[in-house]
């Protein structure tokens, strides 16, 4: 067996310029065709974004208005001073508020109490309102108004002093007021 030494034929040179002409001719079409839609977009864009009014941070010379510029500490201040002002605001009217309970809700208990809102001007009429309630519902569990309203009853004697009336209440408060009037110390240790 011969061994041939033949060298393969070269293969014609490319002519890239040519080559780069022809595909460009040929994409062409189909490129600008799929293109189309992004150009029409950016001209529809263009076209609104020039028909809207000025950005409301520039003005005509240029400036930031107060809206657009960043924080510095001026305006931080500003910030501060506004916030401490309404909690001063606040706290006054909280303060009032319980000057108003002391003076006309002191006898009454805390969950009445808190049912007085916090506009200054309705406080009498919301004072009357929580004292009928309070009322009703001490009759319903068997208090006496005259009792509650001036402190004594009928024969001069005073509230504290009555005998309170346990037929009421349910067997443990009974038991648990029988265990409270039991004598503690030296005198039960006497017996």
């Amino acid at each position: 067996m011969a061994e041939a030494n033949t060298t393969p034929a070269a293969a014609p040179a490319i002519d890239y310029a040519k080559l780069a002409e022809a595909m460009t001719a040929a994409l062409k079409p189909a490129l600008t065709e799929a293109i189309k839609p992004i150009a029409d977009n950016q001209k529809i864009l263009a076209d609104t974004l020039a028909a809207l009014p000025p950005a409301a941070g520039k003005q005509g010379d240029g400036k930031q208005t107060d809206a657009a510029k960043p924080l510095d500490a001026e305006g931080v201040a500003k910030i501060v001073a506004e916030q401490l002002k309404g909690f001063t605001a606040q706290t006054q009217q909280s303060a009032e508020r319980e000057k108003y309970i002391a003076a006309h809700l002191a006898k009454l208990p805390a969950a009445y109490q808190t049912q007085l809102g916090n506009d200054p001007a309705k406080w009498a009429e919301e004072a009357k309102t929580i004292q009928g309630q309070f009322e009703a519902d001490f009759k319903a569990n068997g208090g006496k108004a005259e009792t509650l309203a001036s402190g004594t009853t009928d024969g001069g004697k005073t509230a504290a002093k009555e005998t309170p009336d346990f037929s009421k209440l349910p067997a443990f408060e009974l038991l648990h007021k029988g265990v409270e009037a039991m004598p503690v110390g030296p005198a039960a240790e006497g017996k």
